[in-house]
């Protein structure tokens, strides 16, 4: 069985799972159990393929039952450790709350799709951890779950601290890592059982055209990412207004909470500028965007998130031949090589050594973007290309479940 949040019914992890999941619907007899919260009202999974769609419901006798979980208080101990009240806090609400929807949902598999014996958690969440607790009943029951970034890095969450993971990683038989960068960071924080199979598996996208470029008369720039604090748009906004000897055109795909906030910060930062143009174009599926990239002359790609997992959408931009500018968080310097493919920005850049970076790329011969536009797309041939990927994936996971 696969866990998922969106897919099959669009949006979300549709972007990032779906030529995987083709794959192991090849190898193996799936079910999908997702999450209600994706965008479409029909399966884009096969027919014959069970689709389960369930989210977690609001049960006070279950919550009450879930604080008698003997695993909870040790964990609610550990995570008190070093922390000031409100850290403290913070941390005892999520692990409470994640807690609560890992017995929501052991409940639920347990009564409506026992007989599956085989688990893939897309994400290492709550989820996750209900798995877990099945195998401790079941110890038949295999399971592996991939790491991102949202569901590994502490930093990522309120209080700083992923609930459970000593209790999860115990009992995991695969953990797949979408970066070199998320297996280490695992590694140095957790210990996993030492039967697991412990691997990076880079995620990668279908191809897009690797287009003729043009850098003759103006600078076609895309940056994709939801719309909220982590990813900085407002950052790239402040620094293309500090550029005004280069004609300029951004484009950014991708909604969410601050996409009005941003836009209005475009037209008062970018507004009276007459060497910058933006157009923010919401939320767009993979194939569509990749088509745009080509229809815009897209030349030049720019993401500047805090912290990352390995981004798709570097991966999509490379599989057009579109190099990058890119904070070094995370697993991006992975795919970012530092002159090769693109450019390397420290963690938490400034506004003037984002703008400057963008000067830097202009400033050089057409023969040397051109160049990096070649090692870009030759990488994702290499690394990223989501069949081979998948397909080597799979291979992997039915030496784990056979």
């Amino acid at each position: 069985m696969i866990i998922t949040n969106e897919y099959p019914f669009g949006g979300g992890d549709c972007n990032f799972i779906s030529t995987e999941a083709e794959e192991l619907m090849k190898e193996f007899k799936t079910a999908i159990l997702s999450g209600e919260n994706g965008t479409g009202c029909f399966s884009l999974a096969p027919e014959e393929t069970e689709v389960v769609r369930t989210s977690c419901k609001i049960n006070i006798r279950l919550f009450v039952n879930s604080l008698c979980i003997k695993e909870l208080w040790p964990e609610l101990k550990l995570a008190k450790q070093g922390a000031n009240w409100g850290i403290w806090v913070k941390r005892a609400k999520n692990i409470i709350r994640y807690n609560y929807v890992a017995q929501y949902y052991q409940i639920f598999i347990t009564k409506k799709i026992h007989e599956q014996k085989n688990f893939y958690t897309y994400w290492n969440t709550a989820r996750t951890l209900a798995i877990v607790r099945m195998k401790k009943k079941n110890p038949c029951i295999r399971i592996i779950t991939r790491m991102h970034g949202m569901d590994l890095f502490n930093e990522r969450t309120n209080g700083n601290w992923q609930p459970f993971r000593d209790e999860t990683s115990k009992a995991l038989d695969g953990v797949f890592f979408v970066s070199q960068n998320g297996k280490e960071y695992y590694e140095q924080r957790w210990k996993l059982n030492s039967k697991a199979v412990v691997e990076v598996a880079y995620l990668g996208c279908q191809g897009g055209e690797n287009y003729e470029k043009s850098w003759n008369r103006k600078l076609v720039i895309a940056s994709c990412s939801n719309c909220i604090p982590l990813k900085r748009v407002g950052l790239l906004i402040d620094s293309l207004a500090l550029i005004n000897n280069i004609q300029l055109e951004w484009h950014h795909f991708g909604a969410g909470a601050e996409m009005e906030n941003l836009q209005r910060k475009s037209e008062m930062c970018l507004g009276k500028l007459q060497n910058v143009t933006w157009t923010f174009h919401g939320f767009v599926e993979n194939k569509e965007l990749m088509r745009k990239y080509k229809d815009l002359g897209v030349n030049l790609f720019i993401t500047l998130s805090q912290t990352e997992g390995l981004p798709i959408s570097i991966i999509e931009a490379f599989s057009c031949g579109v190099p990058a500018i890119a904070t070094a968080v995370g697993g991006i310097p992975e795919i970012v090589l530092e002159g090769k493919t693109g450019y390397l920005l420290a963690c938490n850049p400034q506004v003037t050594e984002v703008a400057s970076a963008i000067r830097h790329f202009w400033n050089l011969s057409d023969n040397e973007k051109m160049k990096l536009s070649e090692n870009a797309y030759e990488l994702w041939q290499l690394k990223f290309q989501a069949e081979k990927n998948a397909e080597n994936f799979c291979k992997t996971i039915k030496r784990i479940f056979e």
